[in-house]
């Protein structure tokens, strides 16, 4: 969905469907997941949640930072931060598996971020700009 909006939106606004909505949908990553890949959906790279209260999730539509992450082929990269919106604290956690010796992950939200067993920061304006972080395990 977000290649869709080629640069024309900032920002969008969901509220709670009535019925049921398809597992891993952006619908249901974004309501239901808070686009940080809770409640058994997964996380976005694109979508940084700004606020959810009183039925409303708004997130701002970013490029995201991109993640180089360098080690050995096959191995695991699990990336995880805090993301705190509205005294709410939860966990953003993303996964790749290494191939050609690099994996690539996105995220939306600015912060300290675990990627194994490294500690990396990421800016806001890495996740605004859809600029690079470089890992080495």
């Amino acid at each position: 969905m977000y290649d869709r909006f080629q640069g024309r939106v900032g920002y969008i606004v969901i509220t709670k469907q009535a019925g049921p909505n398809p597992a891993n949908s952006t619908y249901s990553q974004l309501y239901e997941g808070y686009g940080v890949g809770v409640n058994g959906t997964t996380a976005t790279g694109h979508y940084q949640l700004l606020a959810a209260e009183n039925g409303v999730r708004t997130f701002a539509v970013v490029p995201g930072a991109q993640l180089r992450v360098a080690g050995q082929n096959g191995n695991r990269v699990i990336v995880s931060a805090p993301v705190s919106v509205d005294d709410e604290t939860t966990q953003y956690t993303q996964e790749a598996t290494i191939s050609d010796g690099i994996a690539l992950i996105r995220v939306a939200q600015p912060g300290e971020y675990t990627v194994n067993n490294r500690t990396v920061a990421v800016s806001k304006e890495a996740v605004t700009t859809g600029g690079r972080v470089n890992v080495t395990l």
